[in-house]
């Protein structure tokens, strides 16, 4: 690994060597949140935060040279460069992909930082298609700059399998501007990724008869549209990810890998998007491949919670009402059909029999609404 990550370090040198340093008034540029803030009385409190971070972030970086900072420095500040004009971006980027490389041997937080500050901005491509801020930034630089970072790209990819997905990320909605091998592999990821033929089982042992079963029921759901699969996309970068990740995919086509990597987006879904892509997550841990089972997410707010949010340890005598379980859960399973329900039920009670530790949220999730819920 050592002789390829003086290769990319030696690229990332020489692409950058004529990149000319910023004046001070060429440092931060006006954010474009900051400017839809300042319209709004009701942010203004936020509105002044953010300009005197972003006035101490050209204090900080005035007239320092890239050379000289160091890499505690860039733990300490680095955040704040979502202020940077593209010219300035330019200028400092490659101290950040070096100190990335110098921390790589020991996938340390300085490389993930690097590569955190070279992703898109999902946000902005979710509401207008585009981003106007990485798109100037990205055309600020050379082609040699260019393809440097999408060869400090490639070499995450191929040495840090933990980051793979990331990285095919990045250069999927970001770095395909120009002709590099990294944006064929991040082409094949996909390709792989999305064209999963793995939920197709055959009835033969426990495991595969219940994935069938969930696949079979849920083989009719209806894509729910690409504006109506994650709640708020407008309103998180976060969400605005997932939304772009998750357009317009067949559940049944998508790779563990790719479900394993985006389980948190479980927690995101619009009721008719969590209804489309629950048979994915549940045959990957009937299957065996989940490093997370989705049981929370189907029992939570089915059952009467102790101060810790765990259930009650003695089970209600009877089932608890509708109007005694929590809202946001009858929402989000309100549009499950009866022979869904029945294949959520014995998935659930497949992994009670695995599972001691979730046996009590389970038989009270069961209890209290999914047997109920099938009439």
């Amino acid at each position: 690994m050592e002789t390829r990550i003086q290769s990319v370090r030696e690229e990332i040198q020489s692409a950058f060597a004529g990149a000319p340093q910023p004046a001070r008034n060429e440092i931060i540029r006006m954010d474009r949140s900051l400017e839809k803030a300042l319209n709004d009385p009701d942010r203004q409190e936020w509105a002044n935060k953010m300009r005197k971070s972003m006035a101490e972030t050209e204090e900080l970086y005035s007239g320092l040279n890239a050379q000289h900072i160091s890499m505690e420095f860039l733990r300490q500040h680095w955040g704040s460069t979502v202020y940077f004009t593209a010219k300035a971006h330019r200028y400092y980027l490659p101290t950040l992909l070096l100190a990335g490389l110098d921390d790589l041997p020991a996938d340390g937080d300085m490389t993930h930082t690097a590569l955190f500050s070279i992703r898109p901005d999902y946000e902005s491509l979710y509401d207008e298609g585009y981003s106007l801020d990485t798109n100037e930034k990205d055309k600020a630089l050379t082609l040699g700059e260019y393809r440097a970072v999408c060869s400090f790209l490639e070499l995450l990819y191929d040495q840090i399998p933990a980051y793979k997905g990331n990285v095919a990320e990045a250069v999927r909605w970001r770095w395909n501007g120009h002709a590099h091998s990294i944006v064929e592999k991040s082409n094949a990821y996909f390709k792989e990724q999305f064209n999963f033929s793995g939920y197709s089982v055959h009835p033969v042992e426990v495991r595969e008869k219940l994935a069938r079963t969930i696949y079979q029921a849920f083989d009719g759901t209806p894509y729910p549209g690409d504006k109506n699969l994650i709640k708020n996309p407008s309103h998180c970068d976060e969400e605005a990810e997932l939304a772009i990740h998750f357009a317009g995919q067949n559940w049944r086509r998508l790779h563990p890998d790719f479900l394993n990597n985006h389980y948190e987006a479980l927690s995101f879904f619009t009721p008719e998007g969590f209804r489309y892509i629950l048979p994915a997550f549940l045959i990957l841990d009937v299957q065996g491949k989940a490093n997370q089972d989705p049981v929370f997410h189907i029992t939570d707010g089915l059952f009467p919670k102790d101060n810790y949010g765990q259930p009650l340890k003695k089970q209600p005598k009877k089932s608890l009402t509708p109007q005694e379980l929590e809202p946001y859960a009858i929402s989000k399973f309100k549009p499950f059909t009866a022979v869904e329900r029945q294949a959520i039920i014995a998935y659930l009670e497949f992994v009670r029999d695995q599972d001691p530790f979730n046996k009590e949220r389970i038989d009270q999730a069961i209890q209290n609404y999914w047997n109920q819920s099938t009439g």
